[in-house]
């Protein structure tokens, strides 16, 4: 969870954020306590170092000894299983949650997300705020793309006008709304204005990676990037290869030569993979395997401390899902115990309700989320015009077995209350094209992903024109709320917008919330310095990894 920036009032002068010595130190200690089973947090740390009396530096040395076990020393290959084939190289047009980690291999931005979801120092060194609406970033020198030529801060401006200029198709559309313009000071300080301060902005920079302008042609077959591995190949339904890049800029990563992302769409397979050795890591573990694989010997579960994902039910906004009455009917047909049983093994909780804000999350407040109640239901279905039921199309993932579960739980559920669902089943792929840029779809299933601040939670599935939107969902009154959330800097006054955003999503029901759905991965023992973040993503971890022989 990302606390409010604070208030202009309370800010001491211009901030610099300025990684270093620090920053190094956290990061081995945290690296060394891994590999021994013992992840701490960089919070668990420093207080643990100040609570004992010594001194994080002292720990460093102590860690530093034996940075990883022998038997993880650097090189080799990962080799890693995820559950489905990579849809889009373009780090600005990537839609699939299993694209996200390849392109954080291959590209980098201005800051980074450390594993508790708090934005540090990556492309840029440090940053001043010499007012609440300017950001001055400066930049590292010598950093090279793959082609090698320097990265200078004309390519920062240039990457971030071309995710405006993509609007909608982009992802990172929604979380760069604040911006409004982008100066290049010298070839390496780079001064960003904003519309209005902007709470979630350096955490939301972290999505936005830095292009090569010469490689944008190409980007989505051979793409260019900062990052710590660069492209080789990518031969679609097989592989993703991705190779050690030579010049990368922190020192010393990334650790293993080769990242080989394969894909395997039956759960029960990459499972197997795991179990014997075929692959180093897996994605997605099934929910039905989890028990079996924690009892495995030499079997890591890779968990996010918080919700990583929720799954929902988007809905096209035109007719007949246009009438609210309808949309509530459907909403009192999600039977969440069920599919918290069937679909899910039990894992996770359905305490969330339709709230988009997770429990525990700064932002949630309880909110009256309508109940399972086919009989309630009949009588909206009556209202919106529907007394002998209605039939309503919904299009599922039909290579994602939990996503198949859910619509056919769904099915028997909105049966009972009058509606008949027509479930179409489609490959990846073409459900992608129909439903999220076609938007040619009345339901469907998809996941949303938590991101380090609230506004990242819901703007690109409200906000109109949202990425996450293919709904077409379009109030006057949810745009507000989401822009004043963004510039709000007082932590009460954000809790109170993001109530009201959750009461409307309860009674507008833009889309269906399910249940968070924890994306957990795996690893055998081999696999040194890996985790996962709150988004359930490796990121940072994919350059501090290690591979035993």
């Amino acid at each position: 969870m990302s606390p409010p920036v604070p208030s202009p009032a309370t800010r001491p002068g211009p901030r610099r954020a300025v990684g270093g010595p620090l920053m190094s130190d956290i990061r081995r200690i945290q690296t060394v306590l891994e590999s021994n089973g013992l992840p701490l947090s960089r919070r668990d740390l420093l207080r643990l170092a100040g609570a004992s009396g010594v001194s994080l530096a002292g720990l460093a040395l102590w860690a530093g000894a034996d940075p990883v076990p022998a038997a993880a020393q650097p090189g080799g290959t990962m080799r890693i299983n995820m559950a489905t084939d990579i849809q889009q190289l373009d780090p600005h047009l990537v839609t699939a949650w299993n694209d996200y980690c390849p392109w954080e291999s291959v590209f980098s931005s201005l800051t980074a997300l450390d594993r508790d979801f708090q934005p540090v120092p990556d492309l840029a060194t440090s940053w001043t705020q010499p007012d609440p609406k300017t950001y001055v970033f400066a930049l590292r020198k010598g950093v090279l793309f793959h082609n090698g030529r320097e990265m200078k801060a004309a390519d920062v401006k240039f990457s971030y006008e071309r995710i405006q200029g993509l609007g909608g198709k982009s992802k990172w559309y929604t979380l760069l709304l604040d911006m409004d313009k982008v100066d290049v000071l010298d070839d390496y300080r780079v001064r960003v204005a904003l519309k209005q301060p902007s709470a979630p902005f350096l955490a939301n920079l972290a999505f936005a990676m830095v292009v090569a302008k010469e490689n944008v042609e190409k980007i989505g077959v051979e793409p260019i990037g900062t990052g710590p591995f660069r492209f080789i190949e990518r031969v679609p339904n097989s592989h993703l290869l991705v190779r050690k890049w030579e010049k990368f800029y922190v020192p010393g990563q990334p650790k293993v030569d080769e990242i080989r992302w394969v894909p395997t769409v039956e759960p029960s397979t990459r499972v197997a993979n795991l179990k014997t050795n075929t692959v180093d890591i897996i994605s997605e573990v099934p929910f039905e395997s989890l028990a079996d694989l924690r009892a495995t010997p030499g079997i890591a579960i890779q968990e996010p401390k918080a919700s990583s994902a929720y799954a929902v039910i988007l809905i096209k906004h035109a007719p007949p899902l246009d009438n609210k009455k309808l949309r509530q009917a459907l909403a009192m047909l999600v039977d969440r115990e069920a599919l918290h049983r069937v679909v899910y093994y039990g894992v996770g909780t359905t305490e969330q309700g339709c709230n988009p804000f997770p429990v525990g999350h700064w932002a949630h407040a309880d909110v009256n989320c309508p109940k399972y109640d086919p009989d309630a239901a009949k009588k909206l279905l009556a209202e919106a015009g529907h007394p002998n039921g209605i039939e309503l199309e919904w299009k599922v993932i039909g290579t994602r077995p939990d996503t198949i579960k859910v619509a056919e739980v769904s099915k028997e559920t909105f049966r009972k209350g009058g509606v008949t669902l027509k479930l179409v089943q489609l490959e990846f792929a073409t459900w992608v094209q129909q439903v999220y840029r076609d938007k040619q779809f009345q339901l469907g299933q998809t996941i949303f992903l938590r991101e380090a601040d609230p506004d990242g939670l819901v703007v690109s599935a409200l906000f109109t024109g949202g990425q996450n939107n293919p709904g077409g969902y379009s109030t006057k009154d949810m745009d507000t709320l989401l822009t004043q959330g963004r510039g709000e800097l007082s932590l009460e006054k954000r809790k109170a917008i993001y109530r009201k955003i959750a009461e409307i999503v309860a009674d507008d029901v833009p889309f269906i919330r399910l249940q968070p759905q924890p994306f957990l991965w795996a690893s055998t023992a081999k696999v040194g310095g890996f985790y996962v973040n709150s988004q359930s993503r490796p990121f940072v971890a994919l350059r501090e990894m290690t591979l035993g022989k």
